[in-house]
């Protein structure tokens, strides 16, 4: 499958995943400055294709949805509550999008994990949430 078929289905998944599990509104999609802070995090999944699958969250976005994934109010949460709560966002979106794009692919995702920024290659989508930004980034074949 090539970058526009797996890049198609970012935004419905997505979409799907912010207003049913995390109750916020995906906007639109947006340009990211490279300058602008994002709490990332990383899955790794191998199987039918093998990757990696980025998801960056601005802070003030990250807080809003772990409040609105967990139920409790934003001012009552630990830095480690929302890092979870970022690193499951990015373990429900990786799978969901590989499963849209790969029907009956069968896959293995790692455990995710906090990262400093994206792969070096790959490709991505940024959108605006009602609270902040999200971006997830795509890595194919990454190691």
């Amino acid at each position: 499958m090539n970058e526009a078929a797996l890049m198609e289905g970012v935004a419905a998944v997505l979409e799907q995943v912010m207003e049913t599990m995390f109750f916020t509104t995906l906007v639109g999609e947006v340009d990211v400055d490279p300058a602008q802070p994002l709490l990332r995090a990383q899955v790794h999944y191998s199987g039918t294709v093998d990757g990696a699958c980025s998801l960056g969250v601005s802070p003030e976005a990250a807080r809003s949805v772990a409040a609105n994934f967990l139920g409790q109010e934003e001012a009552s949460l630990q830095t480690e509550q929302v890092e979870e709560v970022i690193c499951e966002l990015a373990n429900i979106v990786c799978g969901a999008l590989l499963s849209r794009a790969y029907p009956g692919g069968s896959f293995r995702l790692g455990t995710p994990y906090l990262v400093e920024r994206p792969p070096e290659y790959g490709f991505g989508r940024a959108f605006l949430l009602d609270s902040g930004i999200v971006e997830i980034f795509l890595a194919p074949n990454a190691s």
